[in-house]
């Protein structure tokens, strides 16, 4: 979000998920990847979501440590955090699919050499 750098309550946050999933036939290509992640996190900055459902209603409870937070709130909190999943490639079609430890190991490697460096969480 724009106001990583300031961190919550000074401290950065990154937040690590697992993968992304998608509809069937669509490629693991970054011209496809990225603007879905763009597309995705960019509507939890904002009042207009689309949903998110169980798992972000979690971390919006988790950031704002409300136990029923507003949507102001939430998009407030998302504003200060940055997100990327550890595997960079769709897991499958639906919660539940796995990725492979070969996406897991280059991803985790992606991680190491890549975002914690340019990050500083």
């Amino acid at each position: 979000g724009r106001g990583y750098w300031k961190g919550v309550e000074g401290r950065r946050v990154l937040l690590l998920g697992e993968s992304h999933y998608r509809e069937a036939g669509w490629t693991d290509d970054p011209v496809v990847t990225r603007p879905f992640t763009r597309e995705t996190f960019g509507d939890m900055q904002t009042c207009n979501r689309k949903g998110g459902g169980k798992f972000f209603d979690e971390l919006d409870r988790l950031l704002t440590d409300q136990s029923s937070p507003n949507v102001v709130d939430a998009a407030h909190a998302w504003q200060h955090v940055a997100f990327c999943n550890l595997s960079q490639r769709f897991a499958g079609t639906r919660a539940g699919h796995r990725p492979s430890g070969t996406d897991f190991s280059q991803g985790g490697k992606w991680l190491v050499e890549v975002i914690l460096p340019l990050l500083r969480p």
